[in-house]
C-alpha cells in the first residue's frame, strides 16, 4: 500500500539517503514504494545524541537510514541495551518491543518504539533534577 506523505512548507524529509526540503506551499507525496523515510522531526543528529536512549535512538537510526546489514552497529546497539538496562532496570519494558523489531529487522517500528524510551528517560532525568 503506497505512503502519502504530506510536507508544509519548510518542512524537511530524509528519503532514501536525500535530505529534501518543501520549497513551496503543501506538497502531497505518494511513495509506491518502500524506502527509509523520516521526517525531520524524527531525525536525531549526532551531536544532539547526550544521553544513553539517545545515543540508541541515533544507532537505530543509523540502521534503517544507512546501513540495515551493518552487523557492527547492530551489535552496538545490542551493548547499549544491555547497559542501558543495567543502568535503570525501569526500562526493561520498553525494550520487549524495540528488541523484537530489532531482530525483525524492522527499523522504523523500532525507532517509533524507541521513542516512547526516549519519553520516559526525560522524565526520569527531569525527575532527578
Amino acid at each position: 500500500m503506497p505512503l502519502k506523505l504530506k510536507l508544509a512548507p519548510g518542512e524537511r524529509v530524509y528519503i532514501n539517503g536525500a535530505l529534501m526540503r518543501n520549497v513551496g506551499g503543501t506538497c502531497e507525496i505518494e511513495m509506491i514504494n518502500q524506502v527509509p523515510l523520516l521526517r525531520e522531526k524524527d531525525l536525531l543528529v549526532e551531536s544532539d545524541a547526550r544521553t544513553p536512549c539517545a545515543r540508541l535512538y541515533l544507532l537505530i537510526q543509523t540502521l534503517y537510514l544507512d546501513s540495515p546489514e551493518d552487523e557492527r552497529t547492530y551489535a552496538m546497539a545490542a551493548e547499549l541495551i544491555k547497559a542501558i538496562i543495567q543502568a535503570a532496570p525501569s526500562t526493561d519494558s520498553y525494550f520487549d518491543e524495540i528488541l523484537l523489531r530489532l531482530n525483525k529487522r524492522e527499523f522504523y517500528h523500532a525507532l517509533r518504539a524507541t521513542q516512547k524510551l526516549l519519553a520516559y528517560e526525560r522524565e526520569l532525568l527531569n525527575h532527578a533534577k
